[in-house]
């Protein structure tokens, strides 16, 4: 609610985002024409389905300071429509589209990303209560997702390398964020903005 950030810079993170997140994608169907259905679709997901919550809210507030992090939430609720809309159609859920939008409804901060704006457009002072407890519950979110990310990672198994896991890490780790500084450059964002919005896609 009291996050400095405005609605031109909301605009294009928001913007960025999905215009990198077309790109990369077509990318990455156009690296695997040989590459059965289920493959393509899934170095597709490995390419723009990325961790921008327990892995990339700590790292912008390391690298970006409060500023960034600030940013990098917008791009993290921007990321959970995308993932919730696109990825069961990229990974083979079963279920709709209609049912992936109630999926994203069903979500917090799909709720949180209506209220925030409406509350601070509409200048509503709300108790201090509850003020007191977002600001506690936003202190601890950075440790929790660290701690979330950490028995991820203890629960994961051991993974045999493959061309198209190869293909899907080059083009993720070198050439997303290339991408996504071309976008940036183009739309003429700010270095902050830009900053943000490359390294959502390191």
């Amino acid at each position: 609610l009291n996050t400095p950030i405005s609605v031109s810079e909301v605009a294009g993170l928001a913007g960025g985002y999905l215009i990198v997140t077309a790109i990369g994608a077509a990318l990455a169907w156009l690296a695997t024409p040989r590459s059965p259905s289920a493959t393509r679709r899934g170095v597709v997901g490995c390419v723009i389905l990325g961790n921008n919550g327990n892995f990339g809210l700590p790292i912008a507030l390391l690298a970006l300071g409060q500023a960034g992090f600030d940013q990098a939430i917008v791009l993290f609720l921007v990321s959970v429509v995308v993932v919730f809309t696109v990825g069961p159609a990229l990974l083979g859920a079963k279920e709709s589209l209609g049912q992936a939008m109630l999926t994203v409804l069903k979500l917090p901060v799909s709720w949180a990303l209506v209220a925030a704006p409406l509350i601070r457009l509409l200048d509503i002072a709300l108790p201090v209560g509850v003020t007191r407890g977002a600001a506690m519950l936003a202190g601890a979110a950075v440790p929790m997702v660290l701690v979330a990310l950490g028995v991820q990672m203890a629960h994961s198994t051991t993974l045999k390398p493959s061309p198209p896991t190869a293909l899907a890490v080059l083009l993720r780790v070198i050439v997303m964020p290339l991408v996504a500084w071309g976008v940036a450059v183009v739309l003429q964002l700010p270095a902050l903005t830009t900053a943000s919005l490359v390294l959502c896609w390191a």
